[in-house]
């Protein structure tokens, strides 16, 4: 796809370490969403690295992976501690595979509901779910209604290269929306590479820096951006 009127950005967890995010910024991207932490326990790389983002002028973000082996009242007291609430919080929703293979989680529906109602109630800005439209057609396809839209993912190869390379490969049927929700933001390669970091996820918002920091902030009101009917 054309990269133009397109704002990118990473995610990233403790596995990438101490990220140069002024680095990134140099190179264009304009947001980071930060693995704050899964079930009952946070990252351990969370604060320094949202801190750095935002230092760098990055819009700031934080995703909580749900683990079906924790209730979710252990998931919530764990954001709680973890994440303020001036931050908007993305539940990450996919299945879990040990070293040998077997799911060791599972998360449902009803557990996605309740993990997003339960911090909405506890303060939390929750604008977005990340939820792949293979774990969803997992589920049997059900409707998503009354869910956040979806940042959703799906790469056209696993080749490495720039993030603005590699988005041009994305086909426009990727921005299709599922489960009655419009896909938002977009996850499009987990192989982009930078001087400063490689490989990692890069991320595409079809609107401007402004717009995003808006969603991200208006997390109970409708998005002001919805550039693709569901399907």
């Amino acid at each position: 796809m054309d990269p133009a009127g397109t704002t990118f950005g990473s995610d990233t967890s403790h596995h990438q370490g101490d990220v140069d995010f002024a680095a990134l910024y140099r190179e264009g991207l304009r947001f980071a969403i930060h693995k704050a932490g899964q079930g009952n326990w946070a990252d351990d790389k969370f604060a320094a690295n949202s801190g750095r983002s935002a230092a760098a002028g990055m819009i700031t973000a934080a995703y909580w992976f749900l683990d079906s082996r924790y209730s979710v009242e252990e998931h919530l007291d764990a954001v709680d501690r973890t994440v303020p609430e001036s931050m908007a919080l993305i539940p990450d929703v996919e299945r879990i595979e040990g070293t040998d293979g077997q799911v060791v989680s599972a998360p449902t529906l009803a557990m996605t509901r309740q993990f997003v109602d339960g911090a909405r109630a506890r303060g939390h800005r929750v604008p977005l779910v990340y939820l792949p439209r293979w774990y969803w057609q997992s589920w049997g396809s059900p409707s998503l209604a009354g869910l956040p839209p979806l940042w959703s993912s799906r790469y056209p190869d696993l080749d490495p290269g720039g993030y603005l390379d590699e988005y041009r490969d994305v086909p426009a049927s990727y921005w299709d929306g599922y489960g009655g929700l419009p896909v938002l933001l977009l996850q499009f390669t987990s192989s982009a590479s930078a001087p400063s970091l490689s490989p990692y996820d890069a991320n595409a918002f079809r609107g401007t820096p402004e717009q995003l920091a808006s969603l991200f902030g208006a997390a109970d009101r409708a998005p002001l951006v919805v550039l693709e009917d569901a399907r």
